[in-house]
């Protein structure tokens, strides 16, 4: 298991890092779920918005083990969802519900999870949240413990990666997550034209 961010995923970070930060101006807390390898979103957003909280959520133990010491934030070993505790694959990386052909490399696990709204309730400045969520196809999850943040505006934006089609059983859809976050006006501001398979995206509140 790899533990930096290659150069190609590098660069597509920094692209999307450097899209929010003309959306969004000087936020008060960026929530980095699915933390994943070293070098990645949280190390950009200290760079481009040095004041901004950062907090981080990364759930399988091996990751959050090489993360912990250099992360620039806040780095807690829970997950991310709209329950107290999940059921997921712990070891190659963790997903909520994994690939078939995966299984054999993945050690069933039970983690301790939180929500948006109870993490986003608890900061000193409920406003202007920026999250960023790398979860597998675990976004439906993640949103349904947020529907209080987002109904009250705190998000000012997201950046979650969709996929098209559903690659494994329980993962959602870009179509499913588009429209959950449509009923509280989120709308998608970078969606691809063409077709895709997955790709990162970021939502922001409408007028």
């Amino acid at each position: 298991m790899d533990p930096y961010v290659n150069p190609f995923q590098k660069k597509m970070i920094e692209y999307q890092c450097r899209k929010l930060k003309t959306l969004v101006s000087n936020p008060s807390t960026f929530i980095d779920i699915g933390v994943g390898k070293i070098g990645s979103e949280a190390w950009f957003v200290k760079e481009i918005w040095p004041d901004c909280t950062i907090i981080g959520y990364e759930p399988c133990k091996q990751r959050y083990e090489y993360l912990k010491d250099s992360y620039p934030g806040h780095l807690i070993n829970e997950a991310i969802a709209n329950s107290f505790s999940l059921e997921g694959y712990d070891g190659v990386d963790f997903v909520v519900s994994c690939r078939e052909e995966e299984l054999g490399e993945y050690v069933p696990v039970r983690v301790g999870s939180t929500s948006l709204d109870d993490i986003i309730e608890l900061l000193v400045d409920t406003k202007n949240v920026v999250v960023w969520a790398d979860v597998e196809g675990s976004e439906l999850l993640i949103l349904q413990g947020a529907e209080f943040s987002l109904q009250q505006g705190r998000i000012a934006a997201l950046n979650l990666e969709l996929n098209s089609t559903r690659p494994a059983e329980g993962w959602c859809t870009a179509d499913e997550v588009i429209e959950f976050l449509s009923r509280y006006n989120y709308e998608p501001f970078d969606l691809p034209k063409e077709q895709f398979t997955n790709t990162d995206v970021i939502f922001t509140k409408g007028k």
